[in-house]
């Protein structure tokens, strides 16, 4: 906390010296996404020049990607800490921390973030974040990253996946295929590769362009032709960095911690997915498609932990399932 108001004060004398603005401030923005994955060349940069430009100045920022200030799984804690006064989380890294925000991992729950659901997600979950992420000044949550199991033996259908080990990104798809029959590996994105390779994990749920920053497309082949799943991701900030700004600069956060932005993010990700995907089959990546059987198989399983989630949202003090439909009349009324 110290620390931290004593680089608010620092960078006011600077600024002042610069003949800038006396409350500028440089925000740490961390994240554990790959230098040269998409959204560090594209998505994140165009949400930070938008800020620095509506903060008039006041705001700059310093971008930290690669896990370069923590591990993957540490980013809300960091932001909550002060380490980064802003950071990028897979809500997913620490499974039970975050319920409400928990229901987007469900299999099949959201089509298409770009037609606006994530947009209607974003805004739904404003209602929860404030008691959820108490740590930290909630920002904006998006899905993407869209799953599918890439594998080294071709998997099908459910049959495929009993005695696998996959690599599984949250507590809702380790259970969903722990009911086929797999063992969850339980390893962050960044050394996904290293257990594939070691033969430690005979499979990975992973987005499609995400292999490649990763260096993944080099170490299976095999790509199950289902969209399973998003995963869920979210801006939080560091509450002191946040009040210990102008009000200038808060009206410029603020106006970039919104369900649009959301939207515009998730869009920019489903739209390098595309990309991801077609690079796959470019490069001769197998795709395998299931039978209506096979597929009817994996809707079949997302029953039990849609189940398992309403009664952690109970356990929350939540109505799970009015928690639930509400959120399906918002995706409704998005489209």
């Amino acid at each position: 906390m110290k620390t931290m108001q004593k680089g608010l004060v620092a960078g006011a004398l600077i600024a002042a010296t610069m003949g800038t603005s006396a409350y500028a401030t440089e925000l740490r923005f961390a994240n554990w996404l790959p230098a040269r994955h998409f959204l560090n060349v594209t998505g994140f940069p165009a949400w930070v020049d938008s800020l620095q430009t509506a903060s008039g100045g006041e705001i700059t920022v310093a971008t930290f990607p690669a896990s370069q200030l923590g591990k993957a799984a540490d980013h809300y804690d960091m932001a909550a800490s002060g380490i980064a006064d802003l950071s990028f989380i897979n809500t997913g890294y620490q499974p039970g921390r975050f319920p409400m925000v928990g229901v987007a991992e469900l299999p099949f729950l959201i089509g298409d973030p770009a037609t606006g659901e994530t947009e209607a997600f974003d805004g739904w979950y404003r209602q929860y974040a404030e008691a959820e992420m108490a740590d930290v000044k909630f920002c904006l949550t998006f899905n993407g990253g869209l799953q599918t199991i890439h594998s080294n033996d071709p998997i099908f259908g459910p049959e495929d996946i009993d005695g696998k080990r996959i690599r599984l990104p949250n507590r809702t798809l380790s259970n969903y295929f722990g009911a086929m029959g797999a063992t969850n590996i339980q390893i962050p994105a960044p050394e996904a590769r290293e257990a594939l390779e070691r033969g430690v994990a005979d499979a990975i749920s992973f987005p499609w362009a995400s292999l490649f920053p990763f260096g993944l497309n080099e170490a299976v082949k095999n790509h199950l032709d289902v969209d399973l799943a998003f995963n869920n991701f979210a801006f939080v900030m560091n509450q002191a960095t946040y009040d210990g700004l102008s009000d200038q600069a808060k009206a410029a956060v603020d106006s970039h911690c919104t369900s649009e932005w959301a939207a515009t993010l998730a869009t920019d990700w489903l739209a390098g997915e595309a990309a991801g995907k077609q690079r796959i089959i470019d490069e001769g990546g197998s795709l395998n498609t299931p039978s209506a059987e096979q597929l009817q198989g994996f809707l079949d399983g997302v029953e039990v932990v849609r189940g398992e989630w309403l009664a952690a949202a109970g356990e929350a003090g939540h109505d799970g399932q009015a928690a639930y439909d509400a959120l399906m009349a918002a995706f409704a009324a998005s489209n």
